[in-house]
C-alpha cells in the first residue's frame, strides 16, 4: 500500500511518501482537522505512528517508540486535548521495554504516561482487547496488571487534572 493524497480543489493526485509502507493497516486513523495520524511501517523502524498534512513534506514518522527496527506494535490510537494517545510499546526513561502501555505523543516527543504492569520483561497487553475510549474524563482500556488478567483500567485526562472529581 502507498499514501496518496487527493486535493479536492485541483484534482491532483500525489503520492505523499515513497517509504512508508502499509500506513493505515491495523488501525482507525486519528485526526485533529489538521493532521492525520495512522499507523505505518517505515524499513528502518518497523511498525510506528506517522502523520501527514495532505503534503509529502508533512508526511512523516511521529516518533519511534521502540529506536532501531523493533516494532513498537500500536495498537490504539486517540487525540483529545492536543495529544495524541497511543497503546503501543516502547522505551520508558530507564530505557526499558515497557510492553505494550498508554503513551501520549505531542508534537515528536512521546511520554508514558500508564503503564498498569511494570518492569522488565511485563506486558500488560493493553490495547489486545478492545480499543481506546475516551470519556467526558477519562481514557478507558483493557490490559493485563499481572495479578488480575486482562481488565478495565482507566487514565485521568490531564486537561480534568486539579480539578474536583465526584463518583457517585
Amino acid at each position: 500500500a502507498t499514501l496518496f493524497g487527493y486535493s479536492l480543489s485541483t484534482g491532483a493526485l500525489q503520492e505523499l511518501s515513497t517509504s512508508i509502507l502499509a500506513p493505515g493497516h491495523s488501525l482507525d486513523v486519528v485526526s485533529n482537522g489538521n493532521t492525520i495520524w495512522f499507523d505505518c511501517v517505515l524499513g528502518n523502524t518497523g511498525m510506528e505512528v506517522c502523520q501527514t498534512d495532505g503534503t509529502a513534506t508533512g508526511t512523516k514518522l511521529s516518533i519511534d517508540l521502540m529506536p532501531g527496527v523493533s516494532t513498537s506494535q500500536p495498537r490504539a490510537l486517540a487525540y483529545i486535548d492536543s495529544t495524541l494517545y497511543v497503546l503501543a510499546q516502547g522505551l520508558d526513561n530507564s530505557g526499558t521495554n515497557s510492553g505494550h502501555a498508554l503513551w501520549s505523543i505531542d508534537g515528536h516527543a512521546a511520554t508514558l504516561e500508564l503503564d498498569v504492569w511494570t518492569g522488565v520483561g511485563n506486558d500488560s497487553n493493553a490495547g489486545m482487547y478492545g480499543r481506546l475510549v475516551v470519556t467526558a474524563n477519562h481514557l478507558l482500556f483493557v490490559a493485563d496488571d499481572g495479578q488480575h488478567g486482562h481488565e478495565l483500567h482507566q487514565y485521568l485526562r490531564s486537561s480534568i487534572r486539579d480539578q474536583w472529581m465526584v463518583w457517585d
